[in-house]
């Protein structure tokens, strides 16, 4: 927009007087130095729409209140004179040239009142209230003195209100706030009566707060157009918030304050993207590579979506740079290059000091994973029929993360093209291969278009490969936990918006767990069609199904019958992820076909989530977590996994968990997997230590932690770290 000189340098003026009657603040007059200007609008009926064929050839922009321009250019403030009418003075914004936090709104005239009359008891306090002349004047004691008797006594008492000067306007006011006192009485000759309207004035009040979160928008989308991500500005700058002043390297054990007005944190797209990531690379390292084991696979994904990774790749994209971990100060927000005059601040420099914030491994990592979910729930469409372009954004998306050569996929089509089928699935087919496919299919509607790849699904480690030259599940079952993961958690991400990560976690926990998959197994009748060489497991299985129906005939209507009976083989979940994996390849990979799946076998248990809050309860690690947090008010302990090396690399290497508190091991587990060492040495854990009375357990760990919950975060909702599944 072209200005003609004379209307910029009355725009400049308004801008600077902005700055002085509103914030307390001179600044020297350089108009170049100002990065943005703020001037008056006329009042009109419709939105203007400022563009360049719209500004006239005299350089006046539409829209503005010239006249107001001109006035306050030409008049800095107005003295209260014997001459003005008392009326005149009603609806003046008045401010006190010696105290820049006494700023009024003149509402009426008090025709009863003298200024040497005492002060109202129901006034804002002030550091003088002997009258109301005396309340009216801030100025030092000497100065005070010098201007005594020299103050007309014959001027008008005005009522006012004061103005209540918010720390943060994007944040909800507190009860110091709410409950001041803004009633004042005055008399305005020691005030000074500003040139600009009460109505300008109550909108530059909150003009701070704007422009910080107009700042924080623009730099949250030139981060995600730095790294790919095509997304709301609002999603945009919820991904880069983080809310706490935590670092976030120590688990829970850091105090975690969190700061108001800041909006959306990262956590629940951090959740959801984190979700996604597994995924992506999942199915990459399943598809690349086809002749590794399962084992190989868990390494090859750790290696590109650890913390580390995402840390390593977020500093190569200088990604802390945009990260938005402070909320807004009113020191901070004013337009950077301009040489303060008066005000507040003018010796500590505050406009040129280099602002630092906390920011660790796992918060950039966090983010990282964030701006994923972010991508991911900008293009996915929920209860409409799944698309590839549903999900490419966070293809892209993980790929620029991750920066592995695992995983360099830039549209979902690359999935299934770098995807070369083994040889047993495309082999020839044998009747019996058949005879499964048909009976599987009746038992759920998806035609198989490769019935050895539907075999693979159902063989069990110990069935010898020479026996149909066809692998076992457990390559499937890798894939088929990250799809059935990410059906899960997105049923539950969208279905409760103002759910906490850690909620999410919890009653997600229910729906994956391998007690709620065994009875899916055993509810759609795969577990008939498991082929192993296994001398007790063919009598587990009948008995679990045994019990299971018997479960379900008593329970009536209730659909949490399942978690009434006992744990069920862990074949049997696993033929359930290992089937959606199954089902994923053959349809070329598909994700139609995890939704249907969810919809027709999963969904219907978990409508109403209620009835699963106590889920997660019962899980060791949460139960843990709580028994340590809550009931001792201990906050150094951890648990952690480790592998450890094997001699026979053919085998799957052993996973060793342990619990420490204050730096002594408690307990440990040994397992295939992290998960179940992490069940085993959190069981241990609780057996060791429940029961202890808090001061027993003060004293025999030496615990000296705050009683205080640190887990609890904004709205009273505590956040642990409790799914062994991580």
């Amino acid at each position: 927009m072209q200005l003609a000189p004379d209307v910029l340098e009355k725009i400049t003026a308004f801008t600077f007087r902005i700055f002085k009657d509103i914030f307390s603040k001179s600044y020297e007059q350089k108009g170049e130095q100002l990065s943005y200007w703020l001037a008056p609008a006329a009042t009109f009926d419709e939105p203007l729409v400022a563009t360049e064929e719209q500004t006239p050839s005299s350089g006046v922009p539409p829209g503005l209140d010239l006249a107001l321009l001109e006035e306050v250019q030409a008049n800095e403030a107005y003295k209260w004179t014997s001459e003005m009418a008392p009326e005149s003075l009603i609806g003046k914004f008045v401010v006190d040239p010696w105290d820049g936090g006494r700023k009024f709104y003149v509402t009426a005239l008090q025709p009863d009142m003298k200024p040497l009359d005492p002060v109202p008891a129901d006034v804002a306090r002030h550091k003088w209230m002997g009258s109301i002349l005396n309340y009216s004047n801030s100025l030092f004691k000497q100065a005070r003195a010098r201007r005594e008797g020299t103050w007309d006594l014959e001027q008008p008492v005005v009522e006012a209100v004061k103005v209540l000067f918010r720390r943060n306007m994007l944040a909800r006011a507190g009860p110091k706030e709410v409950n001041l006192k803004t009633r004042a009485v005055l008399c305005l000759e020691p005030l000074r009566i500003s040139a600009l309207p009460p109505a300008i004035a109550e909108s530059s009040f909150v003009w701070p707060a704007i422009i910080h979160r107009f700042e924080s928008y623009m730099i949250a989308m030139e981060a995600c157009s730095m790294v790919g991500v095509d997304c709301s500005p609002q999603m945009a700058l919820a991904a880069l918030t983080k809310d706490s002043d935590s670092s976030g390297e120590h688990d829970n054990l850091e105090p975690t304050n969190f700061q108001s007005g800041m909006g959306d944190n990262y956590e629940r797209l951090e959740f959801i993207g984190d979700t996604f990531l597994k995924t992506a690379t999942t199915i990459s390292t399943f598809i690349l590579n086809p002749n590794e084991s399962e084992n190989e696979f868990h390494v090859r994904r750790a290696s590109m979506l650890c913390n580390k990774n995402l840390y390593h790749v977020a500093l190569e994209l200088k990604l802390y740079e945009y990260i938005r971990s402070m909320a807004f100060s009113r020191r901070l927000w004013y337009p950077e290059g301009l040489n303060l005059l008066e005000g507040k601040g003018i010796n500590k420099q505050e406009e040129t000091a280099v602002v630092k914030h906390p920011l660790g491994e796992k918060t950039i990592a966090d983010v990282s994973e964030a701006l994923i979910g972010a991508a991911y729930l900008t293009h996915d469409r929920p209860g409409e029929q799944w698309q590839p372009s549903h999900h490419e954004a966070a293809v892209r998306a993980v790929t620029k993360f991750v920066k592995n050569e695992d995983h360099a996929m830039m549209h979902w089509s690359d999935y299934s093209a770098s995807y070369e089928k083994p040889s047993y699935q495309t082999g020839e087919v044998s009747a019996s291969q058949l005879d499964l496919a048909q009976k599987v299919e009746l038992e759920h509607p998806y035609h198989f278009r490769y019935p050895k790849l539907l075999r693979s699904a159902f063989i069990h480690p110990s069935q010898p490969f020479m026996y149909e030259k066809v692998p076992d599940y457990q390559r499937l079952e890798f894939l088929g936990d990250a799809l059935l993961d990410q059906a899960s958690i997105t049923y539950l991400f969208h279905r409760f918006p103002d759910k906490n990560p850690q909620w999410l976690t919890e009653h997600k926990m229910a729906m994956v767990s391998n007690k709620f998959l065994g009875a899916v197994c055993v509810d759609i009748g795969f577990y008939k069609h498991l082929r192993h060489s296994h001398s007790v497991l063919q009598h587990q299985i009948t008995e679990y199904a045994t019990e299971l129906e018997e479960a379900k005939r008593v329970a009536g209507l209730a659909r949490d019958y399942w978690t009434t009976v006992s744990d069920p083989p862990k074949c049997l979940p696993d033929i359930i992820e290992a089937f959606i994996g199954a089902m994923f390849i053959d349809s070329d990979l598909d994700y139609s076909v995890v939704q249907r799946f969810f919809e027709q076998h999963v969904k219907w248990y978990f409508e109403d989530m209620s009835i699963y809050d106590g889920f997660a309860n019962n899980h060791p690690c949460t139960h843990l977590h709580r028994l340590l947090q809550t009931a001792y008010g201990c906050q150094d302990y951890r648990l952690m996994a480790k592998e450890l090396p094997t001699i026979d690399l053919t085998e799957k290497t052993d996973v060793v968990a342990a619990v420490m508190v204050h730096d002594e091991i408690v307990a440990f587990g040994k397992g295939k997997s992290a998960r179940y060492a992490r069940l085993r040495a959190a069981q241990q854990a609780i057996e060791a230590i429940e029961g202890f009375a808090p001061f027993e357990f003060r004293s025999r760990f030496g615990c000296r932690c705050s009683s205080k919950e640190e887990g609890v975060q904004e709205g009273g909702k505590e956040v642990l770290a409790a799914d062994c599944n991580v």
